[in-house]
């Protein structure tokens, strides 16, 4: 009588190719045919080949840090203006008074000094007689100012004016003959608006070229120290 033998199962059949695969021996290497060169094995990552560059964590640059500004010369004082958004400087002596809702008067107390601050934008452009364009630069402004300047008096040629903050400026001073005194206009460009500066000589001093001398350093020193606060 034939013996029973099971037929193996499918799993049965896998284990085994699994078990001869592990125990075969590796096969050599196939050797190049004559006259050709062996190729090199390529190198693992990290065997016999350079390393790849490190990627280094973006970081932030630090902002810059501003400069500070020059200090005040001695006997100078800083005031500001909130409303107006401005700040400048003023010698011993002189003070700040409202000008009306866009300007400052500035005052010698016991002398003849008088300087006039004002904004100049959309509102205000009409008590100059001007009209201001959109982005409209210090020498576009001077330039009309003077225009008008000139028909009643002498000025001299825009010159530029050094700031404390760095900011643009541009002046000319002249004898504006239908008041019969010395002038000095300047035009200041802050980062969102134009300041129109004027220094007045005084009501016809005993000695006009002397108080001039005197006074128009100051309003320079004034012009350099204007900034928004």
């Amino acid at each position: 009588m034939r013996e029973y033998r099971p037929i193996p199962t499918l799993v049965t059949i896998l284990v085994l190719a699994l078990l001869l695969g592990a125990c075969s021996p590796s096969l050599p290497a196939v050797p190049p045919a004559p006259g050709q060169p062996a190729e090199a094995p390529t190198p693992a990552p990290g065997e016999d080949g350079d390393p790849a560059p490190a990627t280094l964590p973006a970081q932030d640059e630090p902002a810059p840090t501003p400069s500070p500004m020059p200090p005040l010369p001695e006997g100078w004082r800083e005031t500001s203006n909130p409303d107006l958004g401005l700040a400048l400087a003023l010698p011993d002596g002189w003070e700040a008074l409202p000008g009306g809702p866009f300007a400052l008067d500035l005052r010698e107390t016991a002398g003849d000094g008088w300087a006039q601050v004002a904004l100049l934008d959309d509102t205000t452009a009409a008590d100059w007689d001007l009209t201001v364009q959109p982005g409209a630069g210090p020498e576009v402004v001077l330039d009309a100012l003077l225009a008008a300047l000139r028909e009643d008096g002498d000025f001299t040629a825009p010159q530029p004016i050094e700031t404390r903050a760095g900011h643009s400026a541009l002046a000319s001073e002249g004898t504006y003959h239908l008041l019969d005194e010395e002038l000095l206009v300047a035009v200041v460009a802050l980062p969102d608006r134009i300041v129109i500066v004027t220094g007045h000589g005084g009501e016809r001093p005993p000695d006009p070229d002397r108080e001039w001398s005197r006074l128009r350093p100051m309003y320079e020193r004034i012009i350099w120290s204007l900034t928004g606060s």
